[in-house]
């Protein structure tokens, strides 16, 4: 018996040995890719301080990790194409005293062979050799403009007034387009977290606290692997679900009210990012059902926007088209030209990258620095959607209980008051029926070379999906 485990263990070792040499061959592939593009240049990133207070442990720099994989924080990675050491890695030796603390860690050289390092030298002679770059009068790139590895453990300068090249240009267009190892992190994240809606879904009951249901999701986050949450959980319940980052999910939920759910985990650091709507009875009353089905038509002819040629703005525009049409058929709106009345209602663009950040770096395209001006101007399309892209797409309507009474924030100083009062005595009235409603629908969308995939569509969203797997 003894005999057949340690070949078992020996099997997992050797299986997990070989995924960490897989996955590294990514990180030296793109570390390959950025030195094609650096000429002279070096590039030199310093991991995270271990400093983020909302994690349940520590999360590596995302820009270091996308090139390195290195997990720990105390280093610094150099990327050179013109030395014979292309890749260095600069770490803290760990003492006696660190290893008792934090347990027994690999040797420079051990790690040089895991993480595919050219060399792996002191941090204590990174001083010298930064003083060395300086002198040759070599070009420094960074994602900061004034780097952390610039600055000794004292507080001190290494070189005064240091020049920084930004490296975001260039690691920015790389992360955009996902390869087949951050597509397969991704997914790992997206099925994880609609598992643990779903059992949100069988669970949820009037006179729980949202933090129950927080509890319950990243229990099975961790259950399943995933180290934390991809960003804080938004669990909002009511009055809550108008508040568009609200977290601290303390409210007893009520029957009959409507739960908001913006959540999802992260796995080897890749995000999800979901939001279901959900009746905390099990039950939409008509009132809900209304809203509810007009932001989740919004969203399916959104996703059918989603595909390589497409701008990426077009998926938003399409969906405020949709809300504009569905509001003023209700009488929320009075006049769908009206730019004021859709700013009103649409608060936000409906998508964002997704990937090593959950909203993920990459440029959107527009020209214009006013977004609230190009979210409703249909020429500004954005750039086009392409295989490997990474979106999400997430409208909603709030309807918050002061929003008719803030109205000339949204509509800006040229709008006529007789036209906001005239828009008052219409809309309020039928604004009161919904009012406290909340309601977001949020999917995670992969391009393809064919249109896309929506790698959280098991999470039921249509009506009868949502209350069949909430009958109890």
């Amino acid at each position: 018996m003894k005999t057949k485990l340690l070949i078992f263990i020996s099997i997992l070792l050797a299986i997990n040995t070989f995924a960490e040499q897989q996955y590294a061959k990514y990180y030296k592939q793109r570390r390959n890719q950025l030195m094609s593009q650096l000429g002279n240049g070096v590039l030199i990133l310093n991991a995270a301080n271990d400093q983020e207070v909302n994690r349940n442990e520590y999360r590596q720099d995302s820009y270091f990790w996308y090139l390195t994989g290195y997990p720990e924080e105390g280093a610094i990675a150099v990327i050179d194409p013109t030395s014979k050491h292309k890749y260095t890695l600069f770490l803290v030796k760990p003492s006696f005293i660190a290893e008792i603390y934090g347990g027994t860690q690999p040797t420079f050289e051990e790690k040089k062979k895991e993480y595919l390092a050219d060399t792996v030298i002191s941090i204590r002679d990174f001083s010298d050799f930064l003083l060395k770059l300086v002198e040759q009068k070599r070009e420094i790139y960074s994602v900061s403009r004034k780097p952390e590895f610039n600055t000794t453990w004292k507080g001190e300068e290494i070189v005064t007034n240091l020049k920084v090249q930004d490296a975001c240009l260039l690691l920015d267009e790389m992360r955009l387009v996902k390869d087949s190892l951050e597509i397969e992190l991704t997914k790992k994240a997206a099925i994880i977290s609609s598992n643990a809606l779903c059992d949100v879904y069988k669970t949820c009951k009037p006179n729980m606290f949202e933090y129950e249901i927080e509890a319950l999701l990243e229990y099975d986050y961790r259950k399943a692997g995933l180290a934390m949450p991809a960003y804080r959980s938004i669990v909002a319940s009511g009055s809550n679900a108008t508040i568009l980052h609200y977290d601290k999910n303390d409210k007893l939920m009520a029957d009959g009210e409507l739960l908001l759910m913006d959540v999802a985990g992260e796995a080897g650091m890749y995000a999800a990012d979901i939001t279901r709507t959900i009746p905390v009875n099990g039950k939409f009353t008509p009132e809900q059902k209304t809203i509810y089905e007009l932001v989740l038509k919004a969203q399916t002819e959104g996703i059918k926007m989603m595909k390589p040629g497409k701008g990426n703005l077009e998926c938003h525009h399409k969906t405020v088209q949709i809300i504009t049409q569905g509001l003023l058929k209700l009488g929320l709106m009075t006049d769908s030209n009206a730019v004021w009345q859709k700013r009103l209602y649409n608060i936000y663009r409906v998508n964002h990258w997704l990937g090593l950040d959950v909203h993920d770096v990459g440029s959107f395209g527009p020209t214009s620095n006013d977004f609230r001006n190009y979210m409703f101007n249909p020429n500004e399309k954005g750039r086009p959607f392409v295989p490997g892209m990474i979106s999400t797409i997430e409208p909603g309507l709030y309807f918050r209980p002061d929003l008719i009474n803030n109205i000339r924030l949204f509509a800006g100083k040229d709008v006529p008051q007789k036209e906001i009062d005239d828009f008052i005595q219409k809309v309020k009235p039928i604004y009161e029926k919904y009012m406290n409603i909340g309601v977001r629908i949020e999917d995670d969308i992969l391009i393809t070379d064919t249109g896309n995939i929506v790698l959280t569509a098991s999470v039921p969203k249509s009506i009868e999906g949502i209350e069949g797997m909430m009958k109890k």
